[in-house]
């Protein structure tokens, strides 16, 4: 579960439902395997959309179903298993054991008849019958007969890894075979180039790389090639950095045998992805510059004595001798003395003040602040002679305290809030604040307390109406009145608005970020954002921050 935070302006929801009893299913995998000889074509089955009454479960049973974001019931709970939508507009369910597809309008565009099927991609689906695997179309039309042992996933830029026993191979989306099954695994990670391994040493696993024809481009080698750019730049040997214990290094090498080495101050950067565009890179490893991986040449030339960027921010921190700055990858142009760049705007510290600039050098902010903290709507928390202002950008004031105190990185995009601490609750000699309270985007001041542990202590719910508080696991309304309701607990998706939130009960429901009930408290359990500390939810998106719909389940009477 996410860290939880107070949210601001949160409606009173009503009656607390019935306690819920519903338990996470585990996710069905998208590789399968089964070894079995090749066979040919089945017949075309023949497909006429339905709505399938909700079906008979045994008491106890989880059964899927689906909400958008808005709290409207998509698909009514009623399946063993159901996926999000593929970009084609499907999901894949499970009714008794067999597998089908249903649409967005909750029909069941391709009736439950496979042994199994994966979800749509690139307009096809792979799925089994007597066996083997073969792919539909979106019309339920078998295109590719049913002849594999088994697929990985979907097609992905044109081809689908096969599986025969335990080598795998590679298939077009015409059925041809690409690449015949002759390698131990098969690892996309860009629309060009495969990693593939084999074990014909006796050092054991060699990797190394084909292209989408299946020629070896990079010969097989003892040493790990975990990643691959579309431009054929490859990543081996990933290790922590000895002279920086939170850093990772490793080697890149361009198909033209040209060598860097990289360094990330984030382990999760040497998980395959599609989309590193650049990396902090050194010719010598010593001086360090900012590669762009599309075009294999440094932005910004390999002369520093350290950088630090994450693949998807918009500035790289720089260090040269005494000095420090930003390269602003936007504008390409280095502003010296800047220590962040957000919203559009640069700040700066000149003589222990602070300003701020935009992306052209215009001044938003005098230099004449302690703390500044933005917010992408045009107001700014700051601290000037030790009184804290909400201001606007005429200058304009919102809000003002002198009681109260707030650091570079308080503002909370989700929830539109600045965190707040009371300056007596400041723990001297220590870079530590108790979250006293929240002060909203315009200025608007909520007043909170919060406890340093994660414990509701009775007397909580006893004195709420006089003494709105918050705790770490606890998200209220901060309104005085007898009704309210306390969320044990939340889960934030910032990109659509709205939290997942469940009471004491373990009852779930659905808000808006401004309070709005959109799916009451309920005896169910919504579904959410992957989280690496969860080991119990087994049914987990990395991609759900960008999807508008939730998958929940009820249990069946």
């Amino acid at each position: 579960m996410k860290k939880c935070i107070a949210a601001l302006f949160l409606l009173l929801i009503g009656t607390t439902l019935a306690a819920c009893s519903a338990s996470d299913k585990n996710s069905k995998t998208d590789m399968t395997s089964i070894p079995t000889s090749l066979v040919s074509t089945t017949p075309t089955p023949t497909q006429t959309p339905t709505t399938t009454p909700i079906p008979t479960y045994a008491p106890g049973t989880d059964l899927y179903g689906m909400l958008s974001v808005t709290g409207n019931i998509v698909i009514e709970p009623q399946y063993e298993y159901l996926d999000l939508f593929s970009d084609e507009g499907f999901a894949r369910f499970e009714d008794h054991g067999l597998w089908g597809f249903v649409n967005e309008q909750g029909e069941e565009v391709i009736p439950a008849q496979y042994e199994y099927a994966n979800n749509f991609s690139e307009g096809l689906a792979a799925v089994k019958m007597d066996g083997l695997y073969g792919f539909i179309d979106t019309t339920g039309e078998m295109v590719i007969a049913p002849k594999y042992e088994g697929v990985e996933g979907g097609f992905k830029f044109g081809r689908c890894v096969i599986v025969s026993g335990t080598l795998k191979g590679l298939i077009d989306t015409g059925g041809n075979v690409i690449v015949e099954p002759a390698y131990l695994s098969i690892l996309q990670t860009s629309s060009e180039y495969f990693i593939v391994t084999d074990l014909t040493s006796s050092y054991g696993t060699l990797y190394g790389i084909i292209d989408r024809d299946g020629t070896i481009v990079v010969d097989f080698q003892e040493q790990e090639i975990y990643m691959v750019t579309d431009k054929g730049n490859y990543f081996v040997s990933r290790e922590y950095d000895p002279l920086d214990n939170q850093a990772i290094k490793s080697d890149i090498y361009d198909l033209s045998g040209n060598h860097y080495v990289t360094r990330t101050d984030s382990w999760d950067f040497s998980r395959p992805l599609l989309d590193v565009l650049f990396v902090v890179a050194s010719p010598d490893g010593e001086h360090w510059g900012l590669l762009a991986l599309d075009e294999g040449q440094f932005i910004v030339e390999p002369i520093y004595d350290s950088i630090s960027f994450h693949d998807g921010e918009e500035s790289a921190y720089l260090h040269l001798d005494e000095k420090a700055g930003l390269y602003i990858l936007k504008t390409g142009v280095i502003e010296w003395d800047a220590y962040s760049f957000e919203y559009g705007y640069v700040y700066l510290e000149k003589n222990g003040r602070n300003y701020l600039v935009d992306l052209d050098g215009n001044e938003i902010l005098p230099t004449q602040y302690s703390v500044i903290s933005a917010t992408p709507h045009g107001t700014f928390a700051v601290m000037e002679n030790d009184t804290l202002y909400v201001i606007d950008l005429q200058g304009n004031i919102l809000f003002e305290a002198d009681d109260l105190t707030i650091s570079p990185w308080s503002y909370n995009q989700s929830i539109d809030c600045w965190e707040f601490t009371y300056k007596k609750n400041i723990i001297r000699g220590y870079d530590y604040y108790y979250i006293d309270g929240f002060i909203s985007g315009d200025g608007s001041k909520v007043d909170m307390k919060c406890w340093s542990d994660d414990i509701v202590p009775d007397a909580f719910y006893e004195d709420f109406v006089d003494n709105p508080e918050i705790t770490g696991e606890a998200l209220v309304n901060p309104v005085g009145d007898p009704n309210i309701i306390v969320y044990f607990g939340y889960y934030d998706f910032p990109k659509q608005g709205v939290f997942v939130v469940t009471d004491k009960e373990d009852n779930y429901g659905l808000i808006s970020s401004q309070g709005e009930v959109l799916f009451e408290l309920q005896a169910c359990h919504i579904f959410t954002n992957k989280d690496s500390g969860n080991t119990t939810n087994k049914y987990e998106y990395d991609h759900y921050n960008d999807t508008d719909y939730l998958i929940y389940t009820v249990v069946a009477k």
